[in-house]
């Protein structure tokens, strides 16, 4: 008995036979694989994207935080001295990142502490300071 093997023998010649159809299966299959890759490169993308995108976001928090802790400690600096020109000027300075940098609310106390300044020489920080403002 002759065994049978994958190739066909021709006199002089030797050929594969021909490869197996694809059935319905074997295409369902490859789509799948190919969702799952695109899927895959996806998520990735995705999540790089929003990784950069937040990290963006806690500089920006981290500045701005950086540059409030600063004005506070300017104002409460300046506010507790006889004025001098130096004085004025670091509220001045202190006041216009408060406006720049903080809440609503932070810039209503922080106008209301340079109202009062401007009248009286003197005004308490604490109520700016612990106004959060982020």
């Amino acid at each position: 008995m002759r065994m049978q093997s994958s190739w066909a023998c021709a006199p002089g010649r030797i050929q594969p036979n021909p490869a197996p159809r694809r059935t319905v299966e074997t295409v369902q299959t490859w789509f799948v694989e190919v969702a799952a890759l695109f899927v895959g490169i996806a998520l990735g993308v995705g999540g790089w994207i929003a990784s950069g995108v937040l990290a963006r976001r806690d500089a920006r928090r981290t500045l701005r935080v950086e540059f409030l802790i600063s004005a506070y400690r300017r104002l409460d600096a300046a506010s507790n001295r006889s004025m001098s020109p130096e004085g004025e000027r670091e509220i001045e300075l202190a006041t216009s990142d408060i406006q720049l940098f903080g809440s609503t609310s932070t810039i209503e106390l922080a106008n209301e502490f340079v109202r009062e300044f401007a009248s009286n020489g003197r005004s308490p920080v604490g109520s700016i300071a612990t106004c959060s403002g982020l």
